[in-house]
């Protein structure tokens, strides 16, 4: 409480021409140091004491008055951060920013605001932890902790928007790091595996996904490459987990885990390519569609003659390539939607030739190929002038 009054009530309580201000201004910092001590050896003495059925043997008044002085820390921190950063509430507390000790940055006191509202929920369990054992907080508890991300990141945008910085980039930093307790819960503490793979309760893939969507969200709004590889790493995680929790393995369906973050890498590319140099985004499009065609042809060689949709899967997708790649100018695209088109139907005429006794159909492929060469050596000769021009523009693409 006296922390308190020094902070916000010395101004209201006495006349500005005393010296009880600056007095208080001197001593906030050592009465803070106090209290936070005070309350960490209540928690200690709370944990020491800690029975898991239970509970501490504390009081319920106790309980309150604990509770509530840490909130009244709350409070004070941001009050303070505020303050300091030259915010003010009303006439009387002047346009003086506050000066804090040790030279403590107004935004540390915002992290030291929300290490205190951690404090508060470990203080509610050591005290009452009947109340974590009604299955809502014990199932759902990694979906309330993405809902705090979802919260501090769209309250960080808010206060952003109001140029209160000062509480904008700690809750947004501390919003970001948030689902790295999603993640380590879904593998460490929590693995208990739901029957519907789409539910938001215990150890779900659906997890997953609600991480790729807030990484999704705070690429589109901050343009950060970091958090659009954080949106397709997690995206892809999720659809792992899914699959492997389907019965669809890697080894049997690599097309099913790979090709799916492959366009999600080129999408982001795409989105990304004003922060990226030429080398980047020639390097990511090159590894997104390798991890595209060579999924699709691992798959197609290892079952030829097996399945009809496989090489239709694969040809779908070079062709689509290369039309992408004439669209968008990029000659990555050109390159291996052909190269790939050439080996699916290269293996599908040498499997009906060798392996299924047609050879009538290799010589007729081996004829049309000599006549299609010829044709195209005439047509050039023709064209050679129309010919070098467009691959001069050819050249000129993205690579």
């Amino acid at each position: 409480m006296i922390s308190l009054l020094c902070a916000v009530g010395l101004r209201r309580v006495f006349p500005q021409a005393t010296r009880w201000h600056g007095t208080g201004r001197e001593v906030l910092g050592q009465f803070g140091v106090l209290t936070l001590a005070a309350l960490l050896g209540v928690l200690l003495g709370e944990a020491w004491h800690f029975h898991p059925r239970s509970g501490a043997p504390v009081s319920g008044n106790a309980t309150v008055v604990v509770g509530l002085v840490l909130a009244v820390g709350v409070v004070l921190c941001l009050i303070v951060a505020l303050r300091s950063a030259g915010h003010t509430f009303s006439r009387r507390d002047g346009g003086e920013p506050l000066e804090l000790p040790m030279n403590i940055p107004p935004t540390g006191l915002v992290y030291a605001a929300e290490a205190l509202l951690a404090l508060l929920g470990l203080h509610i369990y050591l005290c009452e932890p009947l109340l974590f054992r009604l299955g809502l907080i014990e199932r759902y508890w990694m979906l309330i902790v993405m809902i705090g991300a979802f919260a501090g990141a769209g309250l960080g945008h808010f206060f952003q928007r109001r140029g209160l910085d000062v509480l904008a980039e700690p809750l947004r930093r501390t919003a970001e790091w948030l689902p790295v307790i999603v993640m380590l819960g879904f593998w460490v503490i929590d693995t208990d595996q739901p029957r519907n793979p789409l539910s938001l309760a215990k150890a779900s893939p659906a997890l997953w996904f609600l991480m790729a969507v807030f990484y999704g969200l705070l690429a589109r709004g901050r343009r950060a490459v970091a958090m659009s590889g954080l949106a397709i790493f997690t995206g892809s995680v999720g659809l792992w987990v899914m699959l492997d929790r389907g019965g669809f393995t890697f080894a049997a369906h690599p097309q099913l885990w790979l090709i799916p973050p492959g366009l999600a890498l080129l999408v982001a590319e795409r989105i990304d390519r004003g922060r990226l140099d030429d080398a980047q985004r020639a390097g990511l499009r090159y590894l997104a569609l390798s991890m595209i065609y060579v999924s699709s042809t691992t798959e197609f060689l290892r079952g030829v003659g097996e399945s009809t949709w496989l090489p239709l899967v694969l040809v779908a997708l070079c062709v689509i390539g290369v039309l992408v790649g004439v669209t968008l100018r990029i000659r990555g695209y050109v390159y291996l939607g052909v190269a790939f088109l050439l080996v699916v139907i290269a293996r599908m005429i040498g499997y009906a030739a060798f392996e299924q006794g047609r050879m009538w159909l290799f010589w007729t492929c081996c004829i049309g190929l000599g006549a299609g060469i010829i044709a195209l050596f005439a047509v050039f000769e023709r064209r050679r002038d129309e010919i070098a021009d467009a691959l001069g523009r050819f050249r000129r693409w993205e690579p």
